[in-house]
């Protein structure tokens, strides 16, 4: 299943078993908050990775790397 990051993802995440991938939309605050908010839905037990697509493309900082550094961190738990 494909899920945007929202808040109370907990609760709609208890709803299902389904494992779950999240879409990255479009990033509305500043990116650490945006990685952030990933991090802390990547920790819950059905969440199995990220389909993010403007967030890595066009990150507001512009360094492309970087963003897909820290989003392939979080993927494989090095940062959270």
């Amino acid at each position: 299943m494909k899920l945007p990051v929202v808040d109370g993802l907990e609760r709609v995440m208890d709803a299902t078993t389904l494992p779950t991938l999240l879409l990255g939309g479009d990033p509305a605050g500043a990116p650490a908050e945006t990685y952030a908010s990933w991090g802390r839905a990547l920790d819950l037990p059905s969440v199995r990775g990220l389909v993010v697509g403007r967030a890595l493309l066009y990150p507001r900082e512009g360094d492309v790397a970087s963003a897909v550094d820290v989003a392939a961190d979080l993927v494989h738990g090095g940062v959270s």
